[in-house]
């Protein structure tokens, strides 16, 4: 019988040394930016309920998720989505307070990754949601804040702005069958076009092919339109994108966003307007957000909301490539104590700590195992401490190696 002891199952990973003090930089220089703007942090359950992410138009197919029971029977899942709990919040717990509800968090979704490799099924998300109040404003606010926190990640970004209303108005005029309204909706979301081949006629292809090329600057305006033709929900969408990128290009922000009137987004909760990241280094945007306004009455209160998530990891993965790790770990100072000066050992580690330097404990017995250590882990100095005091000893180095053999 096979044990899996020494594994990890698939799409899950260890985080280890550096690249998990890049996940910490990144998460805190997030942070950072929401409560600037205003954001209060929400912590919610690893596990819920199915039935919360079990309503009319669900965001995720049950396959997705991972079920599991409670004590007495009840199915339940790994938190799939961060969206939907922060609605159920909004919609009981704070049932008596009023709007608006600003929100970020950073916490992990478990998905399904499926058969493709590398998929992960684990994944670190930093969000907000702003709820309560509806219009452009709350909008602008939100995007806002989204490039803020795509800046503090010091890399190149875009930021795409969108209306699933503008492609889904012009893919109903098909008369697909459900399935291949998602079928379509699918491949024009990865603006793959090779694949719709099996749409029925020609002029049904023709026009449905160009959606993905409408990504760029203020011109797309213009294509849009004459593709959109007669058709008022999909020229309403684009009238109501128009206005929400002119606020953006008069805040001086052209150059960190554009148009993609492309997406047809696989989240089905999604309403009106939506946007996405990218970042210089990632294959995928790292960021997704729009309106949701029918969400938080699946849970009993109407409210209009908006939001966004980041992908921590991918965002992590792109920052490694661009810069490398970050080199948090090493101390300024190693300590080689006898256990009798135990207490003068932690009050030198505080007086250090005080002056914002690092210090760390030597857990060796032996002052030349201690000197090797702060070698190893670059440390400038070590303090040998006793009852007859402290005596402090700089680990020499040249060109990056040790040069001088410390001696007790």
């Amino acid at each position: 019988m096979l044990r899996y002891n020494k594994n990890i199952p698939d799409g899950t990973r260890d985080i280890l040394f550096g690249e998990a003090d890049l996940y910490d930089e990144i998460t805190s220089s997030l942070a950072r930016v929401y409560e600037e703007d205003g954001y209060s942090k929400i912590i919610t359950p690893s596990i819920e309920y199915y039935d919360v992410f079990d309503y009319l138009g669900q965001s995720l197919d049950q396959e997705e998720m991972y079920k599991l029971t409670d004590n007495k029977g009840r199915l339940a899942v790994l938190r799939a989505d961060n969206t939907t709990p922060v609605a159920r919040v909004i919609a009981t717990k704070l049932r008596s307070c009023d709007p608006p509800f600003m929100f970020y968090y950073e916490q992990n979704v478990y998905r399904h990754g499926g058969n493709y490799t590398g998929a992960r099924s684990e994944i670190l998300q930093s969000g907000v949601e702003y709820a309560g109040i509806g219009g452009i404003r709350c909008d602008l606010a939100c995007v806002a804040t989204a490039i803020k926190a795509l800046r503090s990640l010091n890399v190149g970004f875009k930021l795409e702005i969108g209306h699933v209303g503008f492609a889904n108005a012009l893919i109903d005029e098909m008369g697909l069958t459900a399935e291949q309204n998602e079928a379509v909706r699918e491949y024009i979301n990865a603006k793959n076009t090779m694949s719709l081949g099996f749409l029925k006629t020609e002029s049904d292809l023709s026009k449905i092919k160009q959606l993905p090329r409408l990504c760029g600057e203020r011109e797309v305006f213009g294509h849009a339109r004459k593709l959109a033709g007669g058709n008022e929900t999909a020229l309403k969408a684009l009238e109501s994108v128009e206005e929400l990128y002119t606020y953006l290009y008069d805040a001086g922000l052209a150059d960190d966003i554009l148009v993609d009137l492309g997406i047809a987004h696989p989240i089905e909760y999604y309403t009106g307007f939506v946007f996405r990241g990218y970042i210089e280094g990632a294959g995928e945007h790292v960021l997704s957000g729009g309106r949701y306004d029918n969400l938080i009455g699946c849970f009993g209160r109407s409210l209009p909301a908006t939001g966004f998530a980041i992908n921590v990891g991918l965002a992590a993965d792109a920052l490694y490539k661009k810069r490398g790790l970050p080199n948090n770990a090493s101390a300024e100072y190693v300590i080689h104590y006898d256990p009798a000066a135990f207490a003068e050992a932690v009050a030198l580690q505080r007086q250090c700590a005080e002056k914002g330097k690092r210090a760390i404990l030597s857990c060796y017995a032996d002052a030349d195992d201690t000197y090797a250590y702060a070698e190893k882990t670059g440390a400038a100095y070590m303090t040998l401490v006793d009852k007859s005091g402290c005596r402090e000893i700089e680990v020499y180095r040249e060109n990056g190696a040790c040069r001088k053999k410390f001696e007790v």
